[in-house]
């Protein structure tokens, strides 16, 4: 695949509770022109989104918020949950027009953006780290780099363990694909 220019930078959340909708803007920043993302489609992800009481985004919103999006862009949606959330789901799928939303955790539950699959996972997580103080080797922080700020090793995040940025085990796993249609 070819470079992908965005007009804008991915971005981050903006509180501790909105990785959700952070993560959708970012899955359509990645895929789209900011010119083809209309006003519609910002209001729509923050209509549906952060649903939760005690502060968040629920799993059924992110499934309505995404399929919601198919009537304003030229959108695949993909949603799989449970034991259906396989890396092999990731590695077939991985080409330039799609992304992954995963969620997994980071503390508690937690929505980040697979970009691209190598040896390893590439991912933009809305929720910033900085690299010194986040220790922990399966897990590269970059702060400059414009289509992922994490590279996470293959064993690591293929687990069934519910840590920090891994698929997590098989009753928690939820996962979105995003596939541009041109």
């Amino acid at each position: 695949g070819g470079i992908i220019f965005m007009k804008t930078p991915l971005l981050y959340q903006l509180s501790e509770f909105d990785c959700g909708p952070i993560t959708l803007y970012n899955a359509l920043k990645y895929l789209f022109d900011r010119d083809e993302i209309s006003y519609e489609v910002i209001k729509e992800i923050m209509n549906i989104t952060l649903d939760k009481k005690e502060k968040g985004t629920s799993k059924e919103a992110m499934k309505k918020s995404s399929l919601s999006l198919k009537k304003y862009l030229p959108l695949n949606v993909l949603i799989y949950e449970g034991n259906a959330v396989t890396p092999e789901i990731i590695r077939e799928n991985n080409d330039p027009k799609t992304v992954f939303i995963l969620r997994t955790k980071l503390c508690c539950e937690h929505y980040v953006l697979i970009t691209n699959f190598k040896k390893n996972y590439y991912l933009w997580d809305p929720y910033y780290l900085n690299y010194k103080i986040y220790q922990k080797k399966e897990v590269k922080i970059y702060l400059n780099k414009p289509l992922y700020n994490r590279v996470i090793s293959k064993d690591y995040f293929e687990s069934f363990s519910f840590t920090d940025f891994t698929l997590g085990p098989l009753s928690k796993r939820q996962l979105i694909i995003f596939k541009r249609q041109d």
